[in-house]
């Protein structure tokens, strides 16, 4: 983790170093839930996030960021520690972008998330109005 915090400091204009600093901090945040550290867990994907949304905005075309960006608002998505709103909201967000990827014909056919995302939205939109 050091060594990709610090050469993503190093030349922040760097795609490559960003997203693999991005990719750390996704695997740390997934070592932290298997340690049942979920606030470590929670501000590790949310740097993740914050990264790979940086990469989105300066490459809206990049479907691989954009692919990266909605995997992890899944995660956030279903973080239940987080409020039921905001995670309908990362939620959401993934799945918009998982929308239109599918719709662009730019997801593989293992890449298409968009009935895990529909199915999520759902349920958890439903609990949100029961409220």
């Amino acid at each position: 983790m050091a060594i990709a915090e610090k050469l993503a400091c190093l030349d922040p204009s760097n795609a490559e170093w960003q997203r693999d600093l991005s990719l750390s901090q996704d695997k740390i945040g997934d070592v932290l839930v298997a340690q049942n550290d979920l606030p470590g867990a929670l501000a590790s994907f949310r740097k993740c996030l914050n990264i790979r949304k940086n990469l989105t905005a300066r490459d809206p075309e990049n479907a691989r960021w954009q692919l990266d960006e909605a995997l992890c608002c899944a995660k956030l998505g279903v973080f239940v520690e987080l409020g039921k709103s905001e995670r309908l909201a990362y939620l959401q967000r993934g799945q918009r972008i998982f929308l239109a990827l599918r719709d662009a014909h730019r997801l593989l056919l293992n890449q298409d998330f968009t009935s895990w995302f529909e199915t999520a939205v759902k349920a958890l939109g439903e609990e949100v109005t029961e409220r």
